[in-house]
């Protein structure tokens, strides 16, 4: 029960955020992901790093600006690195991992996020910054331009569905990109409403569509699914702002 009682103690009283599985709470502990009774909680087998020194290392890996945007919203490192715990596959494992540049980008996107759509909720908002980050470098895009279209297309909510069938915080078109998609790791049409590869599949595609049509603006045409002035400037001024919240003068 160590294991048990250092999750519990991670916590603030009250402390609740979502999860895929529903609302999650640090004092409600799933009777099946208690240790054994043959394997004390914080010892490691061959090969496993103990969870309780992972929390500890973890912990001393975040960027102070990482570190302050949990604290504006009322969270802590051990609250970031106790919801991981429930969360394996989560983009936020790497958070620490990442550049203090790449840290610093993480945290004032998640305050853009939170700036822009209060009603998302904080660890959802940092998912959203991490993934962010995170696909933008991977696939080669301006994270100022993926953050940018998250924004225009659904305000960062994940659980966003239009009229025409396009889902998510990208508004991805499942029925149209599944194959591109289910080749690059994105697996079901549930996917799309995981904020982590629901940013995954947009900036894929824009990274496709800049290199297939060779500028940005054409690209978000694309995206867009037609040519419109309306929609090219609302993703260009927020590219602005955001850009300006990232590279200060």
């Amino acid at each position: 029960m160590a294991l048990l009682a250092a999750v519990i103690a991670l916590a603030p009283p009250g402390f609740a955020e979502d999860s895929e599985e529903g609302s999650f709470r640090i004092d409600e502990v799933n009777p099946t992901t208690q240790p054994s009774a043959s394997k004390p909680a914080d010892s490691a087998g061959p090969g496993e790093e103990p969870k309780l020194v992972a929390i500890e290392a973890r912990d001393a890996e975040y960027h102070q600006s990482i570190k302050d945007v949990l604290r504006a919203m009322r969270l802590s490192p051990k609250d970031l690195t106790a919801w991981l715990l429930r969360h394996p596959e989560s983009i936020l494992h790497k958070l620490g991992s990442f550049s203090a540049d790449d840290q610093r980008k993480v945290a004032t996107v998640t305050r853009y996020i939170r700036g822009t759509n209060p009603s998302v909720a904080p660890m959802t908002a940092l998912r959203t910054a991490g993934a962010l980050v995170y696909y933008s470098a991977k696939y080669g895009i301006p994270v100022h331009l993926s953050t940018a279209v998250a924004h225009t297309e659904s305000r960062f909510d994940p659980k966003a569905v239009s009229n025409k069938g396009a889902m998510g915080i990208m508004q991805v078109m499942w029925r149209v990109h599944n194959g591109l998609l289910q080749a690059n790791g994105i697996a079901t049409k549930d996917d799309m409403f995981n904020p982590e590869k629901g940013v995954a599949a947009g900036c894929l595609l824009l990274s496709r569509y800049i290199n297939a049509y060779g500028s940005i603006p054409k690209a978000l045409a694309r995206y867009y699914g037609g040519s419109s002035t309306a929609y090219f400037r609302k993703v260009n001024t927020k590219m602005a702002n955001i850009r300006s919240s990232i590279y200060p003068q």
